[in-house]
């Protein structure tokens, strides 16, 4: 691990939305540390493990061993976080897909239970998986090229990633700003976005919703924002957004109707 952290700089300007540098940016903004930081801990390593010709036979067995040992551990840390995400998301997928399941059996009458389909039938096409709020967010935000930019997102997923995003823009009461030429920008987008989901999670739930995944948390609320409940969040937004505490590098094309302000 010491050995990617090393070559980070390289892999981050060569492959900068290769699923490595994706998930060290998402692990840095997880752990709360600056792109900065892990720069300076790669030339550290390159320094101990690459000395000058003329100082190799001194430096051999000098190598910085605390910083070798806080480097491994931070290692630990990051896949033990990036695994625990992984696993968050495969079970809010599987929840949501059982929770389907079971409502559709509770529904089945004897008959139609016992019903046996014909040969010919053709089968459903399998439901793809819903995915996390916050990784919906990152997407969004770092896509390469942007989602509503890209020809190969459906008009749903766009859809419905574009009212997910605008949600919980909605649930961040102190607004946020998002820079894309700053170094650490990914990691900043991580970070926001899990707060984003934190806090729009909490606000659907003391609403009496228990939506989780993406599909479930816009349908809840778009029913709250048709309702009027969302009313308050909505001009909260706007009075941030001219206040100068909104950056939100989003066209404002790409953005739902409620949230254009210009």
């Amino acid at each position: 691990m010491a050995g990617l952290i090393m070559h980070f700089p390289e892999m981050e300007r060569h492959r900068s939305n290769s699923l490595y540098v994706i998930r060290i940016y998402e692990a840095l903004g997880v752990l709360g540390i600056r792109a900065s930081e892990l720069l300076a801990w790669s030339l550290t390593l390159r320094a101990a493990f690459n000395p000058p010709a003329e100082a190799k036979e001194q430096t051999a067995t000098a190598a910085p061993s605390s910083v070798l040992n806080a480097l491994e551990k931070l290692s630990q840390q990051m896949d033990e976080l990036i695994l625990r995400q992984t696993r968050v998301e495969e079970r809010l997928a599987a929840l949501e897909t059982n929770s389907g399941s079971i409502t559709k059996q509770a529904h089945i009458t004897p008959q139609q239970h016992c019903e046996e389909p014909t040969q010919g039938q053709p089968k459903r096409a399998r439901k793809r998986a819903s995915k996390a709020l916050a990784t919906v967010w990152f997407e969004w935000f770092t896509a390469v090229p942007r989602m509503y930019e890209s020809a190969s997102v459906s008009k749903a997923t766009l859809h419905e990633s574009r009212h997910a995003v605008a949600y919980m823009m909605l649930c961040l009461p102190s607004g946020f700003k998002l820079d894309p030429s700053s170094t650490g920008y990914k990691a900043e987008v991580h970070a926001v976005g899990v707060e984003a989901e934190k806090r729009a999670l909490e606000f659907l739930a003391a609403q009496g919703s228990q939506a989780a995944a993406v599909g479930s948390v816009v349908k809840a609320m778009r029913a709250l924002h048709k309702s009027g409940q969302l009313d308050s969040l909505v001009a909260q937004f706007r009075e941030r957004y001219f206040e100068g505490d909104i950056i939100d590098p989003t066209p404002h094309s790409a953005l739902p109707a409620f949230m254009r302000f210009t």
